[in-house]
């Protein structure tokens, strides 16, 4: 068994890594790494796709959202869902969310916590897209806002 190190004077592909005690056994697999991606809210402003995220990948992604709220509480509420081309709005991944100081993550939606979405391919498409609105003011002292997408690719 050879070491690798980053003093390495030449790189190493490493291939079939699968959990252990799969052997190989799933063939096929296809392991990665989530993506997390950090983007965030403007404070003042209510308008819709306030915060937006459109899918990057070539290919269809398994998406969550989460948010926390810094510092001081926003009074208001936050909805977020999934869309067309970063567009619009939509509360299908967080319904009238809480401002609470905090992180929030699974907000119950129906009853569902943890929901992961599909989202198409980037570009101009349909569904490929997270966006969020918040009902706070436009003179909000909420010390800060920010969201949370991590995906997971689940294409070739």
């Amino acid at each position: 068994m050879q070491n690798i190190l980053l003093s390495a004077p030449e790189g190493e592909q490493l291939k079939q890594l699968l959990p252990a005690g799969t052997a190989g056994a799933a063939s096929g697999t296809i392991l990665g790494m989530p993506v997390v991606v950090r983007v965030a809210f403007s404070l003042t402003s209510t308008a819709t796709a306030n915060f937006k995220w459109i899918n990057p990948e070539a290919g269809t992604v398994a998406a969550a959202f989460h948010y926390i709220v810094q510092g001081t509480a926003g009074t208001g509420t936050i909805n977020v869902g999934r869309t067309s081309d970063g567009t619009g709005s939509g509360t299908n991944l967080v319904d009238s969310g809480t401002l609470a100081s905090g992180i929030h993550r699974d907000e119950p939606l129906n009853g569902v916590t943890g929901t992961l979405m599909l989202l198409g391919p980037g570009g101009s498409g349909t569904n490929n897209s997270i966006v969020g609105q918040v009902t706070d003011t436009v003179t909000s002292t909420m010390g800060g806002l920010v969201g949370f997408v991590t995906y997971h690719r689940i294409g070739t």
